[in-house]
């Protein structure tokens, strides 16, 4: 996920081109400036991705379930609401929105992983003699 970030922030006008004819202006302009943002999220998304399937492999499913909600509701969309509609921040408001809840979730991830309370988790049941 390094690469294509490091793709989409060196070459975004090269990517959308191959997805656009010449009519597409407009689109490549908008879709070169988020394709620089979305090179941001690349590597917490790798984490973030990684972190999680971590945690459920290890049975903790309703931790990550809990923090993606909590996260989602109270927090992303909040913000991406309040950046595009009260400041007017459009599309480029709420990418970076985007980006600031996709590192979220990996900070979030990161620091249930390093407390080691998936350990904790029982995920076959004691055979009852």
């Amino acid at each position: 996920m390094g690469g294509i970030g490091v793709m989409y922030l060196v070459f975004p006008a090269a990517v959308l081109s191959l997805f656009a004819s010449e009519r597409s202006g407009e689109l490549v302009a908008i879709g070169t400036t988020m394709l620089v943002i979305s090179a941001a999220w690349q590597l917490a998304d790798a984490v973030g991705i990684t972190l999680a399937e971590t945690l459920r492999a290890a049975g903790d499913t309703a931790w990550i379930a809990a923090a993606r909600l909590v996260l989602a509701w109270l927090v992303f969309t909040p913000a991406a609401l309040l950046v595009v509609l009260r400041f007017s921040g459009g599309p480029i408001g709420a990418m970076l929105c985007l980006v600031a809840y996709i590192g979220l979730i990996a900070v979030a991830l990161a620091w249930r992983f390093r407390s080691g309370a998936w350990k904790r988790i029982q995920l076959i049941q004691p055979k009852l003699v």
